[in-house]
């Protein structure tokens, strides 16, 4: 992008995206000399104009002669008034705009407004959400600099530019009642009025960050969201394991990755494209979205992902870092036993075991059927499912997460009879050949 700087009939062009006050620097403009009375910014460039700042008067005059239209006086020790330090009072009222936009198309898409928005942010312009008229099209932009979401919608009105609390305006235009059709907004000098019944502080767009569109390869991945679905429990949630923190969208092999080193869970995914990444890994909260929100058609380059939900345009950093190659750890199951075993009877166990347990950790012993025990200062628990091993003479036994193995129960085979691999020393359990769980080491 360039900006490009135009001031008494002079156009000048600097490579490059920059604010304002910085083009002015940099064309040697004295900032306070000038003011922005237009812009135009498109994907290619930004365009200012400028204006020279009319100078107001430096004459002192006596009290008495002092115009009465004055905001600020400066009374000086000699009973005069300085008129470079009073601000003239507006005789005419501050510009009233008006729009209107249907209330089921805005609340839709406010939902994922307020998914991106953060609650708290450094930089307080992140928690509003940017709103853009045309006066036929209401654009609404959200980012918290990791992940953005920009949504047009129909309008009717006038052009405005505002930013408003993202959390207030979703809640607001929630709270109205159910007869009113269309969404009426008011904007005067910084404030918004919703349906004449709350109003609203807002601030200005210049501080709003720019969102990046983002270019590259467009797959297609059928279902996306289920896969996404069996994935995304062994997302690692701990954030000094940087490239382990979100899923890794294997391309080449067309699967879906994800693992917090003590557990992998694998999913195909379909596309009938040919995409020439490698690989990319998405953060888990945008991943989440994804999920959510059902996107299906996605546009990758080597830093960013965008992906179209709810009839905007959601994107996200990419992790940079390489995610662990999951097929070196992956077991050959062809030496492994055996047992099958149905899913709600071993799910239904897992309320009874947890407050007896050890962060969850349970004794697994496969012996036809599968004995459960678990134990702490608190108490202990023993049960068991039923099972069919193809496992013969030596039970075999594993100190295993139980909810690990819940949720891969859950992900895989939720209402299905699941078929558990192992080895007879230790080593990883399978599920359902899609997840994998290591034995804890005591």
């Amino acid at each position: 992008m360039k900006t490009i700087v135009i001031h008494e009939g002079q156009k000048n062009t600097i490579q490059g995206e920059c604010k304002p006050k910085e083009a002015m620097e940099i064309l040697a403009l004295d900032p306070k000399e000038w003011k922005v009375v237009s812009k135009n910014i498109t994907d290619k460039a930004a365009t200012y104009t400028l204006e020279r700042v009319e100078k107001k008067s430096t004459a002192l005059v006596p009290v008495a002669e002092a115009p009465t239209n004055l905001r600020f006086l400066a009374v000086t020790g000699d009973g005069t008034i300085d008129l470079s330090a009073a601000e003239k009072k507006s005789d005419e009222p501050p510009p009233v705009y008006k729009l209107s936009v249907d209330r089921e198309e805005l609340q839709a898409v406010l939902p994922v407004i307020m998914d991106v928005t953060p609650k708290k942010a450094l930089l307080p312009i992140l928690t509003t959400v940017k709103v853009v008229s045309t006066g036929e099209n209401l654009t609404l932009s959200a980012t918290d600099l990791e992940k953005a979401f920009v949504v047009t919608i129909p309008c009717t009105g006038d052009p405005v530019a505002l930013c408003v609390s993202a959390e207030l305006f979703s809640r607001e235009v929630k709270a109205l009642v159910k007869e009113i059709e269309d969404v009426e907004l008011t904007v005067t000098a910084g404030t918004i009025k919703i349906n004449d019944r709350c109003q609203l502080v807002t601030h200005e767009v210049d501080e709003f960050p720019e969102i990046e569109a983002v270019e590259g390869e467009t797959v297609t991945i059928e279902k996306l969201s289920d896969q996404l679905k069996t994935v995304l429990p062994a997302v690692c949630q701990d954030e000094t394991r940087f490239a382990l923190t979100g899923v890794f969208f294997n391309f080449p092999k067309r699967t879906i990755a994800a693992t917090d080193g003590f557990r992998l869970h694998l999913s195909p995914i379909r596309f009938s494209e040919e995409v020439a990444s490698t690989g990319v890994t998405v953060p888990h909260k945008s991943a989440v979205l994804l999920n959510k929100y059902g996107a299906e058609a996605l546009t990758v380059n080597d830093r960013r992902l965008s992906a179209l939900i709810m009839g905007g345009v959601f994107s996200t950093r990419l992790i940079d870092g390489a995610f662990p190659d999951y097929e070196a750890v992956w077991p050959d199951t062809k030496a492994y036993h055996n047992v099958m075993f149905k899913a709600d009877e071993f799910i239904s166990l897992m309320p009874g075991v947890a407050p007896v347990s050890n962060g969850s950790a349970i004794t697994m012993t496969i012996n036809g059927q599968i004995d459960i025990e678990s134990e702490n200062e608190s108490g202990s628990y023993r049960w068991h499912v039923p099972g069919k091993s193809d496992l013969r003479g030596k039970p075999v036994q594993f100190y295993v997460n139980g909810t690990f193995i819940v949720d891969a129960i859950k992900a895989y085979a939720p209402d299905e009879t699941v078929t558990l691999r192992f080895p007879k020393t230790y080593g990883a359990l399978v599920i359902n050949d899609k997840a994998l769980v290591m034995p804890i080491k005591r």
